[in-house]
Order: structure tokens, then sequence, then C-alpha cells
């Protein structure tokens, strides 16, 4: 019995792993594409660089006033991402492109 709910769990997560959303938190903007729609990143100077497409659904974020050690989030769009803004980006891959679902863009310091 335990041996079948195990395989089965197993197949389970085996199937659902593509389809579950990856993140990449404080990321450096180093391009910006409007009409494509894309974006490109990197976690530090000198290390790889990677494209994010933008979609309809794709929810962008940026950072308001700082309370209590949290930011008050606006409503925000592809427009307002510029080269060396810092963001996260939960995004899901579909047919090799990194399809970006939220992006959180963070204040200048």
């Amino acid at each position: 019995m335990w041996k079948v709910l195990a395989a089965t769990m197993l197949a389970l997560g085996l199937m659902l792993a593509p389809a579950l959303a990856a993140f990449d938190p404080n990321r450096i903007v180093t391009a910006v594409d409007p009409a494509a729609r894309t974006f490109s990143c990197q976690a530090k100077a000198g290390e790889v660089t990677y494209a994010y497409k933008a979609t309809d659904s794709t929810v962008f974020r940026t950072a308001g006033a700082r309370v209590k050690l949290r930011y008050i989030w606006n409503k925000g769009s592809l427009s307002d991402l510029k080269v060396g803004d810092v963001v996260t980006v939960q995004f899901h891959v579909r047919g090799g492109e990194r399809i970006a679902d939220r992006v959180a863009i963070y204040p200048k310091r």
C-alpha cells in the first residue's frame, strides 16, 4: 500500500514540476525592449543574463512608500522598467522561453 502511494506521489510530483513557477530575486535589469515586450536581467555584473518575456497577464508592481519594513506596492507596467533597476521576477518556462508572471520593481538606493 505504501509503495503504491509513494509511487503515485512521485509520478504526480514529476508531472507538475514543469508547471511550477520559478523565482529569481534581486536581479539587475540589463536591457528592456518595449516593442518585443522583453527584458533581460542578471544577478551581478559579469554573471549570466536571462531574457524574460512579458505578456498581457504579467503583473508589474512598483515599490511605493516603506512602512514597517515593507513596501506599499503600486500597480506598474513594462514602461516602468529601466536599465539598472533591481527586480524580482516570478516566471515559468514555456517552449524554452522564460515568461514573466510577476515582476516587482524596487526603488533605487
